[in-house]
């Protein structure tokens, strides 16, 4: 059978044609480079694993921690009966509700804009957390307009204020982990 002619037996043959490459003495400089990065590639995805699992489990953790921090409904609150000291105390508890919330929305206001591509591991939960707070301001507008002196009024507002602040402090530790994993 005759040899065939063409482009690719042309290609062939100006391939083997070709010295042999001396890229033995230097391969195992780019091998050694390409696992370095291999490992700081790992190892990145590991922290931002573990930056997101510790922020979930934070989230979880503020979110049951309200749970237990209810405040208990005593005859008094129950029967609108409380004494001028009482109702002082808990305007005053509800004056450090709202300056705790002040400061934890001017540290969120410092922080840089969200990033145009984020991680779907904070995404998500910091998206969950500004509605949340948002849902939080509607409520505590609604509660407002009821009269402040009614015990379940300051009650609910307390609640509100406490729930409000503990989503702000996980949206706060949310929107720095972002932060820091675009810094990474």
């Amino acid at each position: 059978m005759p040899a065939r002619s063409g482009p690719m037996n042309d290609l062939g043959a100006r391939l083997r044609e070709l010295p042999a490459s001396d890229l033995g003495g230097r391969w195992p400089a780019v091998a050694a480079r390409l696992a370095r990065r291999r490992r700081r590639e790992r190892l990145r995805r590991r922290a931002a694993t573990a930056a997101a699992i510790a922020s979930l489990a934070l989230v979880v953790a503020l979110f049951g921690a309200r749970v237990l921090d209810r405040p208990v409904d005593t005859p008094e609150s129950l029967l609108g009966t409380r004494q001028p000291a009482a109702l002082a105390a808990e305007q005053a508890r509800l004056a450090g509700l709202r300056a705790r919330s002040r400061a934890l929305e001017i540290l969120l206001s410092d922080l840089p804009a969200r990033p145009a591509l984020a991680r779907a591991g904070t995404a998500l939960p910091v998206d969950e957390l500004e509605a949340h707070v948002q849902w939080l301001d509607h409520r505590l507008s609604q509660v407002a307009t009821e009269p402040t002196v009614a015990p379940p009024a300051v009650a609910s507002a307390e609640r509100l204020w406490r729930e409000r602040n503990e989503a702000l402090d996980a949206l706060l530790v949310l929107r720095y982990a972002e932060f820091q994993a675009l810094s990474l």
